[in-house]
């Protein structure tokens, strides 16, 4: 035993006289901390569809075999909506559902939801999905043509949907 623990010194003092804080101080600098990467989110879809429930535009990222719905899903989240509100009394939307290995994020503006649909980190995800959202706006002749079809029955035009796909390939991650 060493004169600290032997000596009848309140701790602090013994703390003191071992200038315990400066040695550990000393190692922490000496260590390096490697903070690891988050695994990014594999995107399986993206969604835009009317409150009514009614697909906009749809981005499938897996492969035609294993493609999900775009109808099914839009009028789904919809429903889930409806019940909610009328339930417990709430406005807006779900804003995220997580089952599984999969999770749903709901954004809603104006009377339009988009629904990002993926496999992983949810950190990742939405930080993609407001920097997509941001992206879209910012190309005001898209996003006017995107409201607009919240009045009418018909598609985005295909020179809007290159657009929009082109947002979508710079800023979601497709794995192969």
């Amino acid at each position: 035993m060493g004169i600290i623990s032997k000596a009848k010194r309140p701790l602090i003092k013994r703390m003191d006289a071992a200038k315990l804080e400066e040695f550990l101080l000393g190692i922490f600098r000496q260590r390096t901390f490697d903070i690891p990467t988050l695994p990014e989110e594999e995107a399986i879809m993206l969604l835009f569809f009317k409150s009514t429930g009614i697909p906009i535009y749809s981005k499938n990222f897996l492969p035609e075999k294993d493609r999900l719905d775009d109808s099914l899903i839009s009028g789904f989240l919809t429903a889930i909506n409806a019940f909610i509100r009328e339930a417990f009394e709430a406005t807006g939307s779900v804003e995220r559902i997580k089952h599984n290995e999969y999770t749903l994020i709901i954004q809603s503006f104006n009377s339009l939801l988009m629904c990002y649909v993926f496999k992983g980190q949810s950190f990742s995800a939405m930080r993609r999905a407001s920097q997509f959202i941001s992206l879209m706006k910012r190309d005001e002749t898209l996003w006017q043509d995107i409201v607009k079809k919240l009045e009418s029955t018909e598609p985005l035009s295909v020179e809007k949907e290159d657009s929009l796909n082109k947002i979508i390939d710079k800023v979601f991650p497709v794995i192969s």
